[in-house]
């Protein structure tokens, strides 16, 4: 039911974006030292929004590869606990018969 309104949700996203796209297309200059350049405000704003995107994905890669690392060295430390468990609970075992 989720990819339903997965593909729902990206439809609607690509039909609101086309619509913005026919109601903004008039042409923005952007001026700067070396040249300009000259383009739909519809294609500005997917540019900046595209850029803003890739720029928070990277801020946050530094706190996924953290969060990796410890997810890896906790289940190390809960396959040693459970190791050194084990013998102690068989024994435990042994003696209750």
């Amino acid at each position: 039911m989720s990819r339903y309104i997965q593909i729902v949700l990206v439809g609607a996203i690509l039909v609101f974006g086309f619509a913005f796209h026919l109601r903004n297309g008039q042409f923005v200059t952007l001026d700067y030292y070396a040249d300009s350049v000259t383009l739909p405000f519809s294609l500005w704003v997917f540019i900046w929004l595209t850029i803003g995107v890739c720029l928070g994905l990277l801020a946050i890669v530094p706190l996924l590869l953290r969060l990796r690392s410890e997810i890896s060295r906790l289940r190390r430390q809960l396959r040693r606990i459970e190791s050194e468990a084990a013998p102690a609970g068989a024994a435990a075992a042994g003696n209750a018969s």
